[in-house]
């Protein structure tokens, strides 16, 4: 295989949209034919998918949509009020003291009350994907700004963390720090004060984190799990063979859990090693929910399964990829889909009601107006020398891609790059 320079690749078009990309555009490219995944969120204006996950509160169900709403159902999926922002809705709400709390692709941070009056609006300088993290009465979430953002319950910014990557990370909170990721390689440790402890260095992206028993548990496009001590030693990776979902992991139950663009749900002990691992039918960009030891998750093959041990349950099919955490009041199952409708399931797998939000047809996902990716070579010192060959996005050009699957997007030199390191991987 041939040295391919970032010179190489051609920069004189501008990508295509795809149908779907389970929420991220992975662009790989590397040096001596190896690979980095360069994650970008961009979807477009309009449509109806729901790429967030629901909060229940008082049996009241809240969740974001593309078409620019919040919506507030009954248990038995009866619209009770809609709130309008000015931009999609994929970070999912959460409650903080009776108000709901979330962000939306028009850069800022919403506080409603129960019945859907706004109360404040924080803005950032970004599209916000992440969920707000409540920890200590304070709101923290990331902004493809580069910030991470400490604001009161009163919608007063307290400080903000700035990092060298957007921030797509769902931030975590144990012994008194706050962890997330960042588009920079890093996974963070701050204070509630906002003061560096420590971060530690991926081979790429560090999506979000999750923090249980004195660890804390991040996943990143380089295909791994990390998992760092509270005072940031690595303890161990867990490696799968494609990118893990970038709002993986979650715990419970004793377990870590992740899915994964290799098609695959694993759980995974403290120890790192695998407990078991469920083949899907498509990528896996959600987490489960695990209940009374079944793990609940869909796939973007518009399949949605109940898995115990590894062990299929049941299966049940939507009409669009499904890439939400759900959630569970009693013994119903609530989760949205990128079909623009929202369902409901016992927990036998028989569905109970759907609900359509605004418009039956699904979001689009598409590169910004502006160009997307440039490379520069790594810092040096950064990296271990055999990883020297790394490149790492800064600011951003447009590149010529050819659409595939679910919106994917390929170049020649990608493929063979794959095929390549398919070959001495073994895979």
């Amino acid at each position: 295989m041939p040295y391919i320079s970032p010179e190489d690749i051609s920069l004189s078009g501008i990508m295509q949209s795809g149908d779907f990309i389970s929420n991220l555009m992975m662009i790989e490219i590397r040096e001596t034919a190896k690979l980095h995944e360069v994650p970008a969120f961009h979807f477009e204006a309009g449509g109806g998918s729901i790429g967030s996950s629901a909060a229940i509160h008082k049996g009241i169900i809240y969740f974001g949509a593309q078409d620019n709403t919040l919506y507030a159902l009954t248990k038995d999926g009866q619209l009770l009020w809609k709130f309008h922002t000015n931009g999609g809705v994929v970070s999912s709400p959460k409650i903080l003291n009776e108000k709901i709390v979330f962000g939306c692709y028009d850069h800022s941070v919403y506080a409603l009350n129960l019945d859907g009056k706004l109360l404040w609006k924080f803005d950032t300088e970004g599209k916000i994907i992440s969920n707000p993290l409540i920890a200590e009465d304070t709101i923290f979430l990331g902004s493809e700004d580069q910030r991470l953002y400490a604001i009161s319950q009163e919608g007063r910014k307290l400080w903000d963390f700035a990092t060298e990557g957007k921030i797509a990370s769902n931030a975590s909170f144990s012994d008194g720090l706050i962890f997330f990721g960042s588009f920079d390689g890093n996974l963070y440790a701050l204070t509630t004060e906002g003061r560096l402890e420590w971060k530690l260095l991926a081979k790429g992206p560090v999506f979000s984190t999750q923090s249980a028993k004195g660890k804390v548990y991040a996943s990143s496009a380089d295909h791994n799990l990390y998992a760092a001590s509270i005072n940031g030693t690595l303890a161990w990776l867990f490696p799968t063979k494609d990118i893990i979902g970038f709002r993986n992991p979650v715990y419970a139950d004793g377990k870590i859990y992740a899915g994964s663009d290799d098609r695959n749900m694993y759980c995974i002990d403290f120890s790192g090693s695998l407990g078991w691992r469920f083949a899907a039918q498509e990528r896996v960009v959600a987490p489960p929910l695990v209940h009374e030891g079944v793990a609940y998750f869909g796939d973007v093959g518009n399949n949605f399964f109940a898995v115990k041990e590894g062990r299929l349950l049941w299966k049940a099919e939507t009409q669009g990829p499904n890439v939400v955490l759900p959630a569970i009041l009693g013994d119903r199952l609530f989760f949205g889909s990128w079909d623009c409708n929202f369902y409901c399931f016992n927990l036998r797998g028989e569905k109970l009601w759907q609900f359509s939000t605004s418009t039956g047809t699904p979001t689009k996902i598409l590169p910004p107006g502006e160009p997307v990716i440039q490379y520069s070579r790594p810092r040096l010192g950064s990296w271990k020398t055999e990883d020297l060959d790394l490149y790492r996005p800064t600011r951003q050009q447009g590149i010529d891609f050819e659409k595939s699957l679910y919106g994917s997007f390929k170049t020649q030199y990608v493929e063979s790059s794959k095929e390549y390191v398919r070959k001495r991987k073994g895979y």
